[in-house]
């Protein structure tokens, strides 16, 4: 992008530049001169110089340039424009520049899809972007056409700013490469001789191959029919190529009927269902590669008729450039072709893999969605024209093969009723497809929001204890935007009946999602014994439980993971099993501790209790639960719970007087914390009966008999096994297991126990 004599030149955001850019060696500093246009007037150059600010230095050399951190302190030290990387025919990277853009932030569809999928920077002008992607640049691509510089497989300076357009990093991606090169670059057609061939539109299919086999190449043809692929090193693919050159040959080009034959051929087979874009793809390879052909007259004339007859799209009304106009006037659907169509006017995604489902983006809504049933995508392809199933179908595998991969969700914004929230100056914006959620949030945002109801429940909840009021408005913040990633669950510990618990769940509910989708309720027992449970959790901003009964849940090992922010194996029926990042917070209400099997500080310290203190039974200001819930259904507490939830969230992103783990210290959680450690200690009430001369003067089998017995007699369901006795011993009194002696009987002997380090 060239630039203007009072340009203002972006400075370099170094800690955005990508990590795969950085680690190599071939940074230079730039500055610019005043240079003449060759129509009149001025611009700025854009010319790499030394770290001493020599312009005529070699940067060509790679044994002249710097590393990073060079160029990174020569820039804060210097006096220069700007940096940037200098790219070699050795590097396997490719940089796209798009300039000359009215505005870089409202892009054109077919524009915005490419800079999705890999890093995307703006230029120095602010005006252009540039797109990194790993990969090769096709030979034939040349430098500029369309408006598209494409740089790589050559020495070449390219301004490198950070100013980043995207959150990907570089990716490696030769499929968007080869995707953006035959866009918007010319490639060059091979020039084949005009020849006669059969026109087999004017003849049936039984004729057509007949005059096929007793042609010149008629045995070779035969034998690809019969199967027999010999003469292709028993390729299976390269027979396919050998048979559909054939076809597209004799019926001039005509899709479907080459489609039709294939199929009858002895070469069909199973890998042509599993992979249905590969058979498509092989015939338009075939058509492209014959472009000039000539129609035969029917058998009975045993004329050939010498016209030329070229293969072009045609143009039908205002929407049919993807047909393929035949030697014999009918129309072939060119499905590649439409399929490019859709995704110039609709954005479409695979989320959060390559072999994952499609997303959609719903402008109405303003965010993607899945389309798992398939149902979305084709009526939007039956929006471009009137198709047979079979021709959506096509179009829609098509599509699923070129839709580009988005690997995770826009980390920067939130999506409400009115818009898009920007998490870095917590304004409002329009919905943009630029920004990849499949969330949002049923409630607008209002920063002058206020609700009297939902204000003086929470100071009653909580006794007007204002770390607790403050905890569960971080709750709030948390559900509202789970990438915070606070690594507890979120335990609301009721200690008298009727206690508000219900009515902070019901804000929770009502203001993230009241249209539902958003919210699971997974219980932690049915998460220890059912495969599927995840899955139901998987995408969720919050998995709440209410009214959790005093059971005993047996294994919090997945519970744990995915309290933490873990990748777990989730199962969908009809589905294979797929490892995810799981980031939904967890919140249970209750009127109990939670009665976990397992114990310990590692489960501990995955709990953040905040107890609920006030008993509604005694308030005389207490209203019915349909009127508590009618108010929480208003617009007004949605909109506050929603303004208390982004005023947390500020909070807490600038860890101002926030604790370990984003949230506010609360002393009453820390104490309830310690009671429930107490409480789920299975052997807290043994070690207060059994001190530890008791171990260091008994047999190790005399203990651990005393311990079965001792559990026998206390009821405890589930015994610590031998090994994990002996570490709990060992950790409370500093003792070992080993051999020592004790006076058995009156006499001493070596038995093996506990001992004292």
């Amino acid at each position: 992008m060239t630039l203007l004599i009072d340009a203002v030149i972006t400075k370099p955001n170094f800690d955005d530049i990508p990590n795969k850019l950085k680690k190599i060696p071939q940074w230079v500093v730039w500055n610019s001169r005043k240079r003449e246009k060759k129509d009149g007037g001025y611009y700025l150059s854009k010319e790499p110089v030394s770290i001493n600010n020599d312009f005529g230095f070699k940067w060509d050399n790679e044994n002249n340039l710097c590393t990073f951190q060079e160029v990174q302190t020569a820039y804060n030290n210097g006096n220069f424009n700007g940096i940037g990387f200098v790219l070699f025919p050795k590097d396997k990277l490719v940089c796209i520049d798009i300039d000359d853009l009215e505005n870089v932030n409202d892009l054109p569809p077919e524009l915005h899809n490419l800079t999705l999928h890999s890093y995307v920077e703006k230029s120095p002008s602010g005006n252009g972007l540039h797109l990194w992607i790993e990969g090769e640049k096709p030979e034939w691509v040349g430098t500029k056409q369309n408006g598209i510089e494409f740089f790589g497989g050559q020495t070449k300076f390219i301004t490198v700013t950070g100013d980043k357009f995207n959150n990907a990093a570089i990716m490696s991606n030769q499929k968007l490469i080869d995707m953006i090169a035959e866009r918007y670059f010319e490639k060059p057609q091979n020039k084949r001789n005009v020849r006669p061939i059969g026109n087999g539109n004017t003849l049936n299919d039984s004729e057509l191959l007949a005059k096929m086999f007793a042609s010149k190449n008629g045995k070779i043809i035969r034998n690809l029919w019969d199967g027999n692929i010999e003469g292709h090193n028993n390729d299976d693919s390269s027979a396919d190529m050998a048979l559909a050159n054939h076809l597209a040959y004799w019926t001039n080009g005509d899709f479907t009927r080459i489609h039709n034959l294939m199929w009858q051929s002895a070469l069909a087979r199973d890998k042509w269902t599993k992979h249905p874009t590969y058979l498509a793809m092989t015939i338009e390879k075939a058509v492209a590669s014959t472009t000039n052909t000539t129609p035969i007259v029917p058998t009975q004339t045993k004329e050939i008729q010498k016209e030329t007859v070229t293969l072009e799209h045609v143009e039908l009304g205002n929407k049919k450039s993807w047909w393929i106009e035949n030697a014999n006037g009918t129309k072939s659907l060119k499905h590649k072709i439409l399929a490019e169509e859709v995704l110039k006017d609709f954005f479409i995604v695979r989320y959060p893999t390559a072999h994952s489902d499609l997303y959609y983006y719903n402008k109405k809504k303003g965010i993607y969605e899945q389309d798992t049933s398939g149902r979305q995508i084709n009526a939007i392809i039956r929006s471009k024209d009137d198709l047979s199933r079979s021709q959506v179908k096509e179009v829609h595998e098509y599509l699923a093969d070129m839709s580009p991969v988005v690997n995770s969700i826009a980390q920067d914004y939130i999506a409400v009723e009115n818009g898009l929230l920007n998490l870095s100056t917590f304004e409002l914006e329009p919905f943009n497809p630029g920004v990849f959620l499949i969330k949002k949030i049923p409630t607008a945002y209002n920063p002058y929001a206020y609700n009297e109801f939902v204000q003086n429940t929470l100071n009653k909840v909580t006794e007007n204890h204002e770390p607790s009021i403050r905890n569960i408005e971080e709750m709030f913040a948390c559900v509202m935007y789970p990438e915070v990633l606070v690594p507890k669950m979120f335990y609301l510990y009721g200690r008298t009946a009727h206690n508000g618990k219900s009515s902070v769940l019901n804000m929770i509910h009502e203001t993230f999602d009241n249209k539902g989708g958003n919210i699971s309720a997974v219980s932690p027992q049915r998460l220890a014994t059912n495969n599927f449970a995840g899955s139901s959790m998987y995408g969720k901003l919050a998995n709440i439980v209410d009214d959790q009964p005093d059971q005993v849940i047996q294994d919090s090992g997945l519970l744990k993971t995915i309290i933490t922010g873990g990748r777990i194996e989730i199962e969908r029926k009809g589905k294979d099993s797929e490892t995810v990042k799981m980031s939904t917070v967890c919140i249970t209400a209750s009127n109990f501790y939670p009665n976990f099997r397992e114990s310990g500080n590692q489960l501990n310290r995955r709990l953040h209790i905040i107890p609920f203190e006030h008993n509604f039974s005694n308030d005389p200001d207490c209203i019915s639960d349909k009127e508590t819930m009618e108010i929480l259904k208003s617009q007004s507490a949605r909109e506050y719970v929603l303004k208390l939830a982004v005023t947390a969230l500020k909070r807490m992103l600038s860890a101002e007087n926030i604790a370990q783990d984003n949230l506010t210290k609360n002393e009453k959680s820390i104490e309830a914390a310690q009671s429930f450690a107490e409480y789920s200690d299975p052997l807290a009430d043994y070690f207060f009966e059994f001190d530890k001369d008791y171990f260091e003067n008994h047999a190790g089998s005399r203990v651990l008999q005393d311990y079965e017995n001792w559990c026998k007699d206390n009821r405890v369901a589930y015994p610590l096994g031998t090994r994990r006795f002996k570490e709990a011993v060992c950790n409370q009194y500093d003792m070992e297991w080993k051999t020592k002696k004790i006076k058995i009987n009156g006499q001493w002997k070596s038995v093996k126990g506990f001992k004292a380090k």
